[in-house]
């Protein structure tokens, strides 16, 4: 009876954070070119909300400039990745923007990141040749040095946008209307989200996933940035607003999903029983 109780409690608990994170911003930076150009509020992080696309917690402390984020809910770790030649790896301080190398890729272009919380693995996308028709790739990297662990070939070029979420690699093409793909992780074959219409601005470059769905940053509407959400099953869009201060040029959901909720709380109820049948 005492387990059922527990895992009731838990239940709660479990829907409770989900319903909680609604409205919890995203983790977004800007960028110009591949470093911050003696300016720092080129570089600038902030956090965007999913609801109102108004920013907070601005931190003009000068990073390199990160092309892409992920978030690692199992060691709260977040990561940044330099687009350019080898594309650095990055941890990035949520307090304070400041950034902190772990190593080269070997990666060139590199401009989406994504981290599978599943399956703990770190996912990056290249951007092809640049605009002259190559072919990108994806990779899964070594959260330790940087290092390339994998080489996908991609579908197309410029998939600036990736954000995993629900079991799926999601990869966003950055010119026209930002199609979203759910990308087959053995072949890298994308498939186009059904019904999926986002306006045609070409410089679509964020992606993130977050309480159930995604989120695109278009880097330069109006001259600034605005923030959409996309619902992967029907490919619903809206646009969440404008941002008059920024460019978004990338995306991170900092908030686990409830699956791995659920999982760090049946490890904590399994450690207290443990603990209690120690103790007999």
């Amino acid at each position: 009876m005492k387990i059922h109780v527990k895992l009731m409690v838990l239940s709660v608990l479990v829907v409770t954070a989900a319903s909680d994170a609604m409205g919890t911003p995203l983790f977004s930076n800007q960028r110009s070119g591949n470093g911050c150009g003696g300016a720092a509020v080129e570089c600038t992080s902030f956090q965007i909300d999913d609801q109102t696309a108004a920013t907070s917690n601005v931190n003009t402390q000068a990073n390199v400039g990160m092309a892409g984020l992920a978030y690692d809910a199992n060691n709260d770790i977040l990561y940044g990745i330099k687009n350019g030649a080898n594309s650095e790896l990055f941890t990035i301080d949520q307090a304070s923007g400041a950034s902190t190398s772990i190593g080269n890729t070997g990666i060139n272009d590199a401009v989406g990141l994504a981290y599978d919380n599943a399956n703990n693995t770190l996912w990056t996308s290249t951007n092809g040749s640049g605009g002259t028709g190559g072919i990108g790739q994806f990779h899964t990297l070594n959260v330790a040095d940087g290092s390339a662990l994998s080489n996908i070939a991609g579908f197309q070029e410029r998939l600036d946008g990736l954000a995993y979420g629900n079991g799926n690699l999601y990869a966003q093409q950055e010119t026209g209307t930002g199609t979203i793909f759910v990308v087959n992780q053995t072949t890298g074959a994308g498939t186009a989200i059904a019904n999926q219409a986002l306006p045609n601005t070409g410089s679509w470059q964020g992606l993130a996933f977050q309480n159930g769905m995604l989120y695109a940053a278009d880097c330069c509407a109006g001259g600034n940035g605005e923030l959409w959400s996309v619902d992967p099953t029907t490919g619903a869009t809206a646009s969440v607003g404008s941002n008059d201060t920024f460019r978004l040029q990338s995306l991170a959901s900092t908030v686990p999903e409830p699956t791995t909720l659920v999982l760090l709380g049946l490890g904590a109820i399994g450690m207290g029983l443990y603990g209690r049948r120690r103790r007999r």
